[in-house]
């Protein structure tokens, strides 16, 4: 039996506020009026005015006795009646007739007969199509009976109802998988409750993995679980026509199942419920790669950002050192010699010790770093050991990295904010046609840059 409390099936409130019990249980002149048509006696007359107001805001007549003490004070003040008038009903036959008049003053059905129930199945029939959970069918077959102007039966016959359309629903659900799926299907679902006599644990309990830490060998294992999963073979065509809403709930059902349990059920549900894990499985397992693989990326280009900061600082001294040689070539030119004879002292002074080839050289370097490109360390990064994924990453796999983040966000499993990540690699191959992987193999390692930037002398040293 589903939890009142989870539905919407209506409750008068724990703790009243004075708002409250002036805006819901405020007894109008008109209802007044109403209620001295139909009873004399102050006790009757509170008692109708209770019953009314009760039933406009909770749609059924609950027992006088359960009336919250609040409710009784309020309307007894608005009518001035006595604080000791007590609120209740000895005889069933006018309790019976306050109902009556009070269903027929709001134009309300009370709810008896083949009609109401046939009302409240066909509205619980036609959530169960499109939603599982009880709790939401109950809240649906409430919202119609309400709409229908009928007046609301108690709970536990909502319930049976609602539980007993569920059931149908399910066997209907269940039957039409079954006709679908074909016996080397069954057959294969069949295996993954067995288990193997050198194994612990059955097939069934793989299709639960959670994922794990965003590490290469983790992707590893998920990417191989994926391919496990689609090796199975087709459950979408089986599952055709249920909505998507039942297939999570259905998966939900079996994630929480062990594979004894499933033994116990018939095979159409049995069935229905492995393909609809498998399903949600696959869903969950490409969702972790894609997210995974994502972290994995920005941890990468995040590291190249860092390593390109390094580097630029590291520029710093040869920057420095040719400012120097700059100096040192303006004291030439601000100098009183003539032009002629300072043109021959500079060259000779910049024909030093292959001075000229060092300048070179250094200006190569600091114009190579200064654009805030970080682009060409990726690659440094993605070829490490670490780093790799099932082999040496290359252009054609990155691209391949790429589609398939393509194809996640297509299927709405990817939010547009992943697309800076994915125009980090393509924009790594826009900007090194042809020949990047040549191109990144030619980038030297942090380290070496380290050691060539600590012994270089200054360009115009003698050493």
């Amino acid at each position: 039996m589903a939890s009142i409390e989870r539905t919407a099936y209506p409750r008068f409130s724990r703790v009243f506020t004075s708002r409250e019990l002036h805006g819901d249980y405020t007894p109008t002149a008109e209802e007044i009026l109403f209620a001295r048509l139909q009873v004399r006696a102050n006790a009757g007359l509170l008692s109708l005015l209770v019953l009314l107001k009760c039933f406009q805001r909770v749609q059924y007549f609950p027992p006088l006795s359960s009336v919250p003490k609040p409710v009784g004070d309020h309307v007894r003040s608005c009518l001035h009646l006595a604080p000791d008038l007590p609120l209740g009903c000895d005889q069933p036959k006018t309790l019976y007739r306050y109902h009556a008049a009070i269903r027929e003053h709001l134009n309300v059905t009370g709810f008896r007969g083949k009609q109401a129930r046939h009302t409240a199945v066909r509205a619980a029939y036609r959530a169960a199509e499109v939603m599982d959970q009880q709790t939401d069918l109950i809240n649906a077959t409430i919202d119609e009976l309400v709409h229908q102007k009928y007046e609301l039966p108690a709970f536990s016959t909502i319930d049976r109802i609602v539980e007993s359309v569920h059931a149908v629903e399910h066997r209907r659900v269940f039957g039409r998988v079954l006709k679908l799926l074909s016996s080397e299907q069954a057959k294969e679902l069949g295996n993954l409750l067995q288990s193997e006599t050198d194994q612990k644990f059955t097939a069934f309990h793989s299709l639960k993995d959670l994922p794990k830490r965003s590490t290469v060998s983790h992707l590893e294992t998920l990417l191989n679980h994926l391919e496990w999963l689609d090796a199975i073979g087709d459950v979408d065509l089986p599952l055709t026509g249920i909505p998507p809403a039942k297939v999570r709930a259905f998966a939900q059902e079996a994630r929480v199942l062990d594979a004894s349990d499933f033994k116990r059920f018939t095979p159409p549900k049995r069935y229905t419920l492995l393909l609809c894990l498998i399903q949600q499985m696959r869903v969950r397992t490409r969702d972790d790669i894609a997210e995974m693989f994502l972290k994995r990326v920005s941890t990468i280009e995040k590291r190249a950002k860092q390593e390109l900061a390094e580097i630029q600082l590291a520029q710093r001294s040869r920057a420095e050192k040719l400012a120097m040689a700059l100096d040192d070539v303006l004291d030439f030119v601000d100098s009183d010699i003539s032009d002629f004879e300072a043109g021959q002292q500079l060259r000779a002074f910049l024909n030093r010790n292959g001075a000229v080839a060092k300048l070179r050289k250094d200006c190569a370097a600091v114009k190579e770093w200064d654009n805030n490109n970080y682009l060409p360390l990726l690659w440094n990064l993605l070829n490490k050991p670490g780093a790799r994924l099932r082999s040496p990453p290359r252009r054609t796999e990155i691209n391949r990295f790429g589609s398939l983040l393509d194809q996640f966000r297509q299927r709405g499993h990817l939010p547009r904010a992943t697309d800076s990540v994915v125009d980090v690699l393509k924009e790594v191959h826009s900007q090194f046609p042809g020949c990047a992987e040549q191109r990144f193999h030619r980038v030297p390692s942090l380290g070496a840059r380290r050691r060539a930037g600590a012994v270089a002398d200054h360009p115009l040293s003698d050493s």
